[in-house]
């Protein structure tokens, strides 16, 4: 509202006020009636608005309102017909008025506070307008008929249900006041300020209403004024918004939809420059990954072509070497075997003239050869293993332990040992006579290595893994330190002098390691000094079976 328009609105309002009660003091009557038209045509004012509006409005309040105050304004109409003094209804008195007043009141209170149940969608107006006249009617004939309490006793004045339906009616307004503000996302500013206005000059009115006794009375009149400014702000809030600013009242929802619309797409249009530049970088740093990871692509190429030549290399120097092994060990052999027997001639064709020195020297120098000779063929067993190629087929365990236990059967004896299997082992895929070696040695190293006087030597395996077995031999011999787990599979070192515990050349678990592992298989031990050893293996290489196949 414009400067000049206040200055307007404020110069007439008191002019307006001055000509009604001009009007009260020369027909009162007269003033009743002129009010409570602007009363009616303000309320039908509003109906026609909003119902003509109903088909596009998304806010549900207005509508509710609207469509109740149409028939507000049917009772308020009776009301102004049944006023004391028109002589329209015979046979009634002050009473009817009244009841009708209260009657528009609660249409009124229901009107404003019931839109708010319907405030977030879209309602069907004609259950609406039928469920509001069902109720304007409903009164009415409540009414007539006799059935509505008294609101007015002649010469007493206003009875109590009228005074608590004021009361009651009052609440009901003034509950509008914090849920305008609950849901003021749905209205204007300006309406919300209007509507309030106009509910506190309705509570004021509705005061005035308690008190007078006269309807004709002074109360009366003053509740009659404040009617009309509560009214007055009303029609600016609903009839005059809706005519000059519509989008501020019948369609805020769908301004405001626009509006998120258009902040919505200018928030899409700043992130879509946001995302092309950022594609754009991404675009870069791409590019610069795919060249990064080219050349590391190309520099692993590399590390593999010369992996796989320094593979090559390894392999033929490794063949270079047991090839090396093989003859170096053959051929040591010939000139210690003519050394060997020189010597055993010598000792038993001149051993009478031989000094008792010279014949000591003489059998170590036989023994030294026999036990040169027995590394030499370790060297050339062990070097033939590297070479030698796997013949799979299908073993069994069971067999290969006994055969070996046969053959051991006279040095099992000899040490009075118990040989304990608790159980059939497995029959696994591998090179049956590399095997029955594994198996040879690990028992002759636990009949070496015993010093208890009842001696055994457990032979099974572990079921930890249903397609990989674990085979195990296991002593209560001497056992190994710890620190020495790995000594003991290095060729040709023992941890005992030559002449203890039957001696030997130190090269046996070198070999057991090396046809374990030929087999792509592990070995390792558990010991305890003074207590025995466990030596565990597996044959994991040997899953399938390649029958009469070289690998």
């Amino acid at each position: 509202m414009t400067y000049f328009k206040k200055i307007i609105l404020f110069s007439v309002w008191p002019l307006i006020l001055i000509a009604l009660y001009g009007m009260s003091c020369y027909n009162y009557l007269l003033f009743h009636t002129v009010v409570e038209m602007f009363v009616i045509a303000v309320v039908w004012a509003i109906f026609l608005v909003v119902w003509n509006a109903r088909h596009v409005m998304e806010n549900g309040y207005f509508l509710f309102m609207g469509t109740g105050y149409f028939f507000v304004g049917v009772l308020d109409l009776l009301h102004v017909m049944a006023y004391k003094g028109m002589n329209i209804f015979y046979g009634f008195d002050a009473n009817l008025p009244t009841q009708l007043w209260i009657a528009w009141q609660y249409l009124l209170a229901l009107s404003l506070l019931g839109g708010f149940f319907f405030i977030s969608g879209k309602i069907k107006a004609e259950i609406i307008l039928a469920v509001f006249a069902f109720l304007g009617f409903t009164l009415v004939w409540l009414i007539f008929a006799g059935y509505f309490p008294d609101c007015f006793r002649e010469g007493i004045g206003l009875t109590l249900f009228k005074k608590c339906s004021e009361i009651f009616t009052s609440f009901m307004l003034l509950t509008c006041l914090p849920l305008f503000q609950k849901y003021r996302s749905r209205f204007s500013g300006k309406v919300i300020r209007l509507l309030s206005i106009s509910v506190l000059f309705a509570v004021a009115a509705k005061t005035a209403f308690i008190f007078y006794v006269s309807v004709y009375g002074i109360s009366n009149l003053l509740g009659h004024y404040l009617l009309v400014i509560s009214v007055f702000f009303l029609y600016r809030a609903v009839v005059e918004t809706g005519i000059s600013d519509p989008t501020a009242l019948l369609f805020r929802e769908l301004k405001s939809r626009e509006t998120e619309l258009e902040t919505s797409r200018n928030s899409l249009k700043n992130v879509s420059v946001d995302l092309e530049k950022q594609v754009k970088i991404r675009t870069k740093e791409l590019e610069q990954a795919n060249i990064q990871l080219l050349a590391e692509i190309e520099e692993r190429n590399f590390t593999e072509d010369l992996l796989q030549q320094k593979n090559r290399e390894l392999e033929q120097t490794n063949r270079h070497l047991d090839d090396f092994a093989y003859t170096v060990s053959h051929d040591l052999r010939e000139p210690l075997r003519g050394l060997f027997g020189y010597a055993s001639i010598l000792r038993e064709d001149e051993a009478e003239k031989l000094s008792e020195k010279s014949r000591y020297m003489l059998e170590r120098i036989c023994a030294l050869a026999t036990r040169q000779d027995e590394q030499i063929s370790a060297i050339l067993r062990y070097s033939r293993i590297g070479r030698q190629k796997l013949r799979l087929q299908p073993a069994d365990m069971d067999a290969v332990v006994w055969d070996v236990i046969r053959t051991l059967k006279l040095k099992i004896h000899e040490n009075r040992t118990e040989i304990r299997i608790p159980r059939s082992l497995p029959s696994v895929c591998c090179d049956r006579e590399l095997i029955a070696e594994v198996f040879q040695n690990l028992i002759s190293n636990a009949l070496k290595y015993n010093d208890k006087d009842d001696k055994w030597i457990e032979i099974s395996f572990t079921a930890d893994n249903a397609d990989i077995p674990f085979f195990y031999v296991r002593d209560n011999g001497i056992g190994i330190a710890e620190k020495n787990y790995d000594t003991v599979f290095k060729i040709f070192r023992r941890l005992h002098k030559a002449n203890e515990f039957q001696g030997g050349t130190g090269a046996g678990l070198c070999i057991v390691k090396k046809i374990i592992e030929h087999h792509s298989g592990k070995i390792w031990i558990e010991s305890c000094p003074g207590a025995g050893s466990t030596f565990y293996f597996t044959l994991c290489g040997t899953k399938k079976c390649l029958s009469d196949e070289n690998i």
